[in-house]
């Protein structure tokens, strides 16, 4: 791609080139408000910014009145791939932000307003989840659930929020099994529902469905097993699962029936071929309801879960995929890695080959802090982190925590305080919380490809937008001299920011530069002993 910019600056900088403009044609984009977020009056302004692999180009347009409806835009260029919106009201108090893919020729997806830092209820008594459901973001946007625990039988229910939509939309189909404590990933492109169980007693289901993402919303494709006549093989639930990439879905640990014994074995699915590959070395021990994620970099790791005594384990295993096998993760002393464990233990991925860990049980201080971990020498053959404990980040002690990346070193956790929903930004590098509105303690929140975010419990659902950032977004002609405030740093005091450079302070600090595209990028460095780029 290109980018044309200007190079100045001493830190970061971006080059660019002089390219020739795009088409430009007229377009539309199609503007709505989620329940109980309406501004009191019309909107002021509204400022359409198209996004694509050109030089940004804005387009600002006058709305006359409040309503939802499709906003005609006089210069689009024709290589737009999605467009920001950004809208004012109420004398600039009212400030509301939307993403929306954008295709051409038909225009854009419907872009949902939402105020910035507000959680704004769906309103939709269809769009709950219940115990033992599952839910995961769509890759164009939107989510799916699916699943849960009714009065101890398990429901076949499905159901996801189209991009730009407030109002759920009942997959007819629903699943072919009764599931809960299944396991829900996007895999090669379509939507892989595998395991869970009939109800609150019995064995676990052996099988697994597939789901077509099409315009129209997920669509049942085909239901496969995992065992496929294997005698020695036994169902999932409360198992982990993570893509591999190239449609293979690593699935780690679980239950054979509901409340059984933790497993410890693994397999891999293909998913393109129903291939299941049983030969995955065991886990050390075995877990299950554990935290499987896969950090940026690729590190697959097994975080948490219960062990075979059913208390809480700390260990942190990671999936050497050459090997097929999995090591415990170390620390930068070469000792077993751990984290704190909790019952409710929550792994969130970060940028930088980092996650954070917090828990909503324990005691108060427990409550209070998150702890991130980052990988050191990435190269090395098992992986190392450094682990930085944010004593007391959170001003109180959240039960039922649940959280979300938000980009850079920001976290979103939102729990509950007594009786009360509570929601917070936690910026891990400056290691600092800061409150944003919170409209319900979620049993479940999701990161959509739009940059918003999904909060889910049994009562209903909103959405929240924190900011406008995007991937597409103009970089900077240069990230310093101006001041740090965006680049993202991995732990407080690991970094002096200051003047026209920042200053590492510690081994091992790292800086992130938001997740932008450019065309050419310059770093210009003075390191006294080693640095990686």
């Amino acid at each position: 791609m290109q980018r044309c910019v200007t190079a100045v600056g001493v830190a970061i900088v971006l080059a660019g080139c002089v390219e020739a403009a795009p088409e430009v044609l007229e377009g539309r984009v199609a503007l709505g408000f989620a329940p109980g977020c309406r501004p009191a009056g019309a909107l002021e302004s509204v400022r359409v910014t198209a996004l694509g692999d050109f030089a940004p180009r804005e387009d600002a347009v006058e709305v006359l009145d409040g309503k939802p409806g499709a906003v005609r835009l006089d210069g689009l260029p024709s290589t737009s791939t999605a467009v920001s919106v950004l809208a004012l009201a109420e004398g600039g108090s009212w400030r509301a932000g939307a993403t929306a893919a954008y295709h051409y020729p038909e225009g854009a997806e419907r872009a949902l307003l939402l105020p910035l830092a507000r959680s704004c209820p769906l309103g939709d008594p269809g769009a709950t989840v219940e115990p033992g459901a599952v839910a995961v973001a769509l890759p164009a946007g939107g989510a799916m659930v699916t699943g849960g625990l009714v009065d101890g039988l398990a429901s076949r229910r499905s159901w996801y929020v189209a991009p730009g939509e407030t109002l759920a939309t009942v997959n007819a189909e629903g699943l072919a099994d009764r599931r809960a404590g299944a396991t829900i990933s996007v895999v090669d492109g379509r939507v892989c529902v595998l395991g869970g169980v009939a109800g609150d007693a019995g064995p676990a289901h052996d099988t697994f469905e597939m789901f077509e993402l099409g315009a129209k919303g997920p669509s049942a494709a085909e239901r496969g097993s995992f065992c496929r006549g294997d005698a020695e093989c036994v169902g999932r639930v409360d198992h982990g699962a993570v893509d591999l990439g190239r449609g293979r879905l690593l699935v780690v640990g679980g239950r054979a029936e509901a409340a059984g014994t933790p497993l410890d074995s693994a397999f891999v699915l293909d998913v393109r071929s129903g291939a299941v590959d049983t030969g995955i070395a065991p886990l050390p021990n075995a877990r299950a309801s554990a935290a499987v994620v896969r950090l940026d970099d690729g590190t697959v790791l097994v975080v948490g879960g219960a062990g075979t005594g059913g208390g809480a384990t700390g260990t942190v295993y990671a999936y050497d995929e050459l090997a097929r096998s999995f090591d415990e993760a170390l620390d930068a002393d070469g000792d077993a890695l751990g984290v704190a464990p909790r019952t409710s233990g929550v792994a969130v991925p970060l940028e930088g080959a980092r996650f954070a860990w917090f828990a909503g049980d324990g005691s108060a201080a427990d409550r209070r802090t998150v702890s991130v971990y980052t990988r050191l020498a990435p190269d090395a053959g098992v992986p190392v982190f450094r682990r930085t404990d944010l004593d007391g980040v959170l001003p109180v002690a959240l039960a039922g925590a649940r959280g979300v990346a938000l980009g850079g070193s920001s976290l979103l956790v939102i729990g509950f305080d007594g009786s009360d929903a509570r929601a917070f930004v936690v910026d891990v590098g400056a290691a600092s919380a800061r409150e944003t509105e919170a409209s319900r303690a979620a049993a479940m929140v999701l990161g959509l490809a739009d940059g918003a975010v999904l909060e889910i419990n049994a009562d209903g659902a909103s959405l929240r937008r924190e900011s406008l950032a995007h991937p597409l977004d103009a970089p900077p002609s240069s990230y310093l001299p101006g001041g740090a405030s965006d680049l993202a740093f991995d732990a407080e005091g690991h970094w002096d920011a200051s003047g026209d450079t920042v200053v590492a302070k510690a081994d091992g600090a790292r800086a992130l530069v938001p997740v932008l595209r450019f065309g050419r990028v310059r770093v210009e460095m003075d390191a006294d002993a080693g640095a990686e780029l």
